[in-house]
């Protein structure tokens, strides 16, 4: 990744402008400024670890997004996906204190979300992220409610070829979610493991440049669930997962596998 330390410090700089800018109140749309903002300081956080191998630079800067992020939905921007990528960034920061939090809130953001203003991926993340908030709280019967939902969805926009139209392996994505959420709730490491690549096969199937040869959030992300679930036997093997970031003590202790979060 040598030629990416160019655009590592470029946007290393470019976050902390957008930082200070916020620091100062500056823009006028808080919540979206807020909200690309915490994007980039993920990326950031991605190339610090993939790059410079920093891995405690890259969680503080996870640590930044994930504030961020909760504060763009306290702003009321795309409030149930910035819930969810607040608790995925506090995960991969390590923030264990403020992981319950964070899926109490992205637990109420779904409850709240209008079914019938969302699309179709809408519908489809609105399931994924209600499942993992149900699992936050030991709520096994929602959890599989929402992972069948979401199965049923995916399988329906599959027949009808709604994912044909995109080139960035959506089906597999989703299809993914769905294994791994099954993967949980059956307690089976090898159906997590292949939920885990269908995350894996979306980054690599993004447009090539930086995006696609940084780490993969989501992958982290739920190689982290799975580790603290007792389900990470099968784990695939790829660059793109921050393996220095899998840790399960940035989740609570003691849960079961449907409790992961």
């Amino acid at each position: 990744m040598q030629r990416l330390d160019g655009w590592l410090a470029e946007e290393r700089e470019t976050f902390t402008e957008r930082t200070n800018k916020l620091a100062r109140g500056v823009p006028e749309a808080v919540g979206p400024y807020r909200a690309t903002t915490a994007t980039l300081g993920e990326k950031v956080a991605a190339g610090q670890l993939g790059i410079e191998d920093d891995p405690h630079g890259a969680r503080r800067r996870f640590d930044a997004a994930s504030n961020l992020h909760a504060g763009a939905a306290d702003a009321g921007t795309n409030v149930a996906a910035e819930r969810y990528f607040a608790l995925r960034a506090a995960t991969l920061a390590g923030a264990k204190q403020a992981v319950p939090g964070l899926a109490r809130r992205l637990s109420r953001a779904t409850e709240q979300a209008t079914l019938a203003e969302l699309d179709e991926r809408g519908s489809l993340d609105i399931d994924y992220y209600r499942a993992l908030a149900a699992g936050a709280a030991g709520d096994d019967e929602t959890v599989a409610e929402a992972t069948d939902r979401l199965a049923a969805e995916t399988t329906r926009l599959a027949t009808a070829g709604f994912f044909e139209t995109t080139a960035r392996e959506e089906q597999r994505l989703y299809g993914g979610r769905v294994a791994f959420l099954e993967g949980l709730l059956d307690g089976d490491p090898t159906v997590v493991a292949r939920g885990i690549e269908g995350a894996l096969a979306h980054h690599d199937g993004r447009d090539p440049g930086a995006a696609t040869e940084l780490p993969c959030r989501e992958a982290t992300f739920l190689a982290t669930v799975a580790t603290a679930a007792g389900l990470d036997a099968d784990l695939p093997e790829s660059d793109a997962i921050m393996t220095p970031l899998v840790d399960a003590t940035a989740l609570p202790d003691g849960l079961s596998p449907t409790q992961s979060l």
